[in-house]
């Protein structure tokens, strides 16, 4: 075997230069602005901020199941304006579907409170009497007729159709399904339709989200797996789950992502550990450490966006680290600040963790410096400790 000395490299010293502002590596998804606009264009740092998922667990919000239903709406041909889907092109793909869509929610919500969210009034007059024609206690409200709004909070109706009125605004605690056929690039916008059933009411157990499965070429189509994911690889994981089950639990559908995706991260460090690098490389650490959020990190803020700074790129190569593998500038403050955290709990290097995975240690994260040094000198006998692995 070909022994590799590391080279002296004691933990660096902390640089308000360096790291600013710390952020957890686990944040939520970066919230935007109803033009589409993230907060940190404006913004360097989000002092605090809840999630669904938590919101959900601490009993402020009732669950969310999904149901994908295949309405086999196309939006390959429909234009985009202000960064959304322009609404007439959308009442013009899903008008020849309204049929299908009212059979579908006679089928999956006959007998549930449900709101329905359209492209144009025109659009939701239309779906309201497909939805008569089946039986079904349908209204219609828009910005000049509001009486179908009495009708269902007096229990006379069922489901009530609308384009995009009742988005925001509009508090009806029993709603307990959501129909969004008014498809969106914004998540804000999708927020909000599906807040309108996410409040908590006696006897209700869950909300009903009924997913249209619309055909789109578009990438940035929101659907339910962005109500929770993190980065676009969360999402694309979640959204594959969902999508297996014909109904399922968006929290449950979430451990069941985070499951698969733990996997296949396993499967890319089990990889990685056969490699013999003189470097650190930092998707590899990244997965050793079960930092997944630094391994598909993606920037929030304008200032995350910018090039990694002299001085982060000068401290994180003295710890080692590959530079390439350091997207930029607020990739490199997270992980400054975990490597100051690690030397604060008395953690093993990065390069101690590289060698340790090296040599199938049971726990490399979790290795102290003091316990790592002992188990590399056991591995380099021979070699001096001052050669082979940093010092303080």
């Amino acid at each position: 075997m070909k022994l590799i000395a590391i080279p002296s490299a004691p933990w660096p010293r902390r640089s308000s230069a360096t790291s600013l502002p710390p952020r957890s590596s686990a944040s939520p998804p970066p919230p935007f602005r109803s033009d589409k606009q993230q907060l940190g264009t404006f913004y360097q740092a989000i002092p605090y901020e809840i999630s669904l998922v938590e919101l959900i667990r601490e009993g402020w919000l009732c669950r969310i199941v999904i149901r994908s239903v295949p309405a086999d709406i196309d939006l390959s041909g429909v234009r985009t304006v202000a960064g959304d889907y322009r609404d007439d092109d959308l009442g013009q793909a899903i008008q020849p579907h309204l049929s299908r869509c009212a059979e579908l929610l006679a089928e999956h919500a006959r007998d549930r409170r449900t709101v329905v969210f359209l492209p144009l009034i025109e659009t939701s007059r239309q779906f309201v009497a497909a939805c008569q024609a089946l039986g079904l206690r349908a209204v219609h409200v828009d910005g000049t007729d509001r009486t179908g709004l009495e009708a269902f909070r007096s229990r006379s109706a069922d489901i009530i159709a609308n384009a995009q009125l009742l988005s925001t605004g509009w508090d009806q605690p029993d709603v307990d399904c959501v129909m969004v056929l008014r498809p969106t690039k914004s998540l804000v916008l999708y927020s909000q339709m599906i807040g309108r059933g996410t409040r908590i009411h006696p006897g209700k157990d869950h909300l009903l989200v009924l997913d249209p499965l619309f055909r789109s070429d578009s990438m940035d189509l929101i659907r339910p797996a962005r109500l929770l994911a993190h980065t676009t690889t969360e999402a694309e994981t979640l959204q594959e789950v969902l999508d297996e089950a014909p109904a399922l639990d968006l929290l449950e559908a979430a451990e069941r992502a985070e499951d698969r995706r733990q996997q296949r991260l396993a499967e890319q460090l089990a990889q990685y550990a056969q490699r013999n690098a003189r470097t650190v490389d930092a998707l590899e650490l990244a997965l050793s450490l079960g930092e997944e959020r630094l391994a598909d990190y993606e920037p929030e803020t304008h200032w995350e966006r910018q090039p990694v700074t002299d001085k982060q790129a000068e401290l994180l190569a003295r710890a080692g680290f590959d530079l390439t593998r350091i997207t930029c500038k607020g990739h490199a403050s997270k992980w400054i600040d975990l490597l100051f955290r690690r030397r604060d709990l008395g953690l093993a290097t990065p390069k101690q963790v590289r060698w340790l995975v090296h040599f199938g240690h049971p726990n490399p994260h979790l290795a102290t410096f003091e316990e790592a040094g002992a188990y590399l000198d056991g591995k380099f006998t021979g070699r001096r400790r001052r050669s082979l692995v940093p010092t303080r």
